[in-house]
């Protein structure tokens, strides 16, 4: 299995201009949900000493199935913790962004027209019922 890392310094250049810094949006909802470093490592699968560097800032290098089994584990999705995305609330919502996250783009296009006809469907449906 090929691991990819990425530098999130080089990533998040353009997000820079927004002040949004993954690890802030990580520590915010370790706050928000009551989160150790210890727990959150736990839920993650990520080892705590691997957690505390980047936290800290010792390291900005994460692989990208740690950044999504951070995300996981916080109940939200790693687009949102690079800033690509705003946060979402509904767990429903959250489960199929996560699992877009991983699929190759013919997949994500399914699902993008499929959501897209169900939408249509859904806005006919109203329309014919007023």
């Amino acid at each position: 299995m090929m691991h990819y890392r990425i530098d999130l310094r080089k990533l998040a250049l353009p997000i820079l201009f927004m002040s949004h810094d993954p690890r802030t949006a990580i520590q915010s909802l370790m706050d928000e949900q009551g989160l150790s470093q210890r727990r959150l490592a736990e839920l993650s699968g990520v080892d705590q000493p691997t957690l505390s560097k980047y936290l800290t800032g010792v390291t900005t290098d994460l692989k990208v199935t740690t950044l999504m089994s951070i995300a996981e584990a916080l109940n939200t999705t790693a687009a949102f913790l690079i800033g690509e995305a705003s946060y979402i609330n509904d767990p429903k919502i959250v489960r199929v962004l996560r699992a877009m996250e991983s699929m190759p783009e013919y997949k994500k296009d399914a699902v993008v027209a499929t959501s897209s006809a169900l939408s249509e469907q859904s806005d006919n449906n109203g329309a014919t019922a007023a």
